[in-house]
């Protein structure tokens, strides 16, 4: 697992054993050695802070944690510190005079990813804060699962299952862990809390529409129908018990907020400066939502523009709806048209092309004969057709493009999340993203 991936997520682990990295010591330059070790405590890190946060594991798409979910326990808590606070000891890494510029950028923002958690769990303490921090988790870890079709639908309701399972233990640590959270936490929250219980007693069934399985569906009718009682009674639990006790204060206080930003955005201005900063840039932007107001109706307000605007905006109990239809013809105009997006580094502006899908697999794992020791992507001039895969998505497709496309080398086409080609750097691959039914628009 390479360190790229949520980057600002990465933390520091202890050396790795050159041994390990197949480089004995006196064989491998410096820079080398140094590099397989900083990859080797990176690649250990993740392996350790997924363990504690497997949602995100899965957004990462890194599957071996979608059974997982987050533990919100006091035993929990105290093993990712010490674990942390262990990370923190090797931020220092000793061949670091060895890597190279992008490395200790990495290293830099590794530092501060370890910090920033550390401050989050000892001192800011949003998880004694913050109820919604519960009841969102619910939601955020199974919408990971529904929302990309990385692995057929019954593959993935199993996994559903398994994280539903766990979130009422999470909704009873909740009770345990809030003391004082500010009102206003809890007034959000409390809001929020309708929306969640529908997600899971429509959307969720929604998504696994299509499972047939009459023995995995029971079971997960089961988890679905516990985690809906055990939010009612997390619901009933912020309104009658917790709201009349919320009386914390929400403010960071200074010295907290400076060190969340050095931590999280590596800024180091002054707070008296960055608060001037802030009211130039609001003064700024309340005057162009007046210039804009103005151009839509010279004879109301800017706040009678907005309430106006407001009129064309979904209802709260419509919205999703909304956004699966907009999402829907969206995906249709795609597949209708059968275009991608492609940046010209020649006119060095962006153009459509046209695309014909011959075949396309779905849940095809990198074990697969499809792919499995094949050099991918392909491209077969003789019948006119490039052959792509995914790991990530576990896609697998061929498809045809106009004949002008065909010269241009394999790794033109690797495969991504996104639903465009373009160069990450001048004169480097193109790369082809979501050509079919994937979550294309998701970003």
């Amino acid at each position: 697992m390479r360190h790229g991936t949520y980057l600002l997520l990465l933390g520091v682990a202890l050396m790795t054993d050159l041994t390990a990295q197949n480089l004995a010591p006196g064989t491998a330059t410096p820079e080398a050695m140094a590099t397989a070790e900083f990859n080797g405590m990176v690649d250990k890190y993740f392996d350790e802070y997924f363990h504690f946060h497997p949602s995100q594991g899965t957004a990462a798409g890194f599957h071996q944690y979608d059974n997982e979910l987050e533990d919100y326990s006091q035993k929990s808590r105290d093993a990712e510190l010490s674990f942390l606070l262990e990370q923190k000891q090797g931020a220092g890494y000793a061949q670091g005079e060895f890597l190279n510029q992008e490395q200790r950028i990495d290293l830099k923002l590794i530092s501060n990813a370890i910090n920033s958690r550390i401050l989050e769990l000892q001192e800011i303490r949003m998880w004694q804060k913050n109820p919604n921090l519960y009841s969102a988790r619910a939601t955020s870890s199974i919408f990971e699962l529904m929302s990309r079709n990385f692995a057929p639908p019954a593959e993935r309701l199993k996994s559903v299952i398994a994280r539903e399972q766990k979130i009422p233990a999470n909704l009873v640590s909740a009770r345990a862990n809030l003391k004082d959270p500010p009102q206003v936490y809890t007034e959000i929250a409390i809001r929020q809390l309708p929306g969640i219980i529908g997600f899971f007693q429509k959307d969720v069934p929604e998504a696994f529409k299509d499972v047939t399985d009459p023995q995995l569906l029971m079971q997960f009718k089961a988890s679905n129908e516990k985690v809906i009682a055990e939010l009612q009674r997390y619901q009933d639990f912020l309104k009658n018990d917790l709201l009349p006790v919320s009386k914390g204060d929400y403010r960071l206080g200074p010295e907290l907020y400076r060190k969340k930003l050095l931590y999280d955005d590596m800024v180091e201005i002054p707070l008296d400066r960055l608060l001037q900063v802030g009211y130039d840039d609001l003064h700024k932007n309340q005057a162009e939502l007046k210039r804009v107001a103005a151009q839509i109706d010279p004879s109301k307000t800017p706040e009678q523009v907005l309430a106006m605007l407001e009129e064309d905006h979904p209802k709260p109990d419509q919205l999703l709806q909304s956004f699966r239809g907009t999402f829907d013809s969206l995906i249709g105009f795609i597949q209708d048209k059968k275009i991608i997006t492609i940046y010209d580094p020649e006119t060095k502006g962006f153009k459509d092309i046209s695309f014909e899908i011959v075949e396309q697999k779905t849940g095809v794992a990198k074990d697969n004969p499809l792919v499995e020791g094949k050099k991918l992507p392909a491209v077969d001039k003789e019948k006119k057709t490039v052959t792509i895969y995914s790991g990530r998505q576990k896609l697998y497709a061929v498809i045809t493009l106009p004949d002008e496309y065909l010269d241009r080398p394999p790794s033109t086409w690797d495969a991504g999340d996104e639903v465009r080609i373009y160069y990450k750097e001048p004169g480097k691959a193109l790369r082809l993203m979501n050509i079919s039914k994937t979550d294309i628009f998701k970003k």
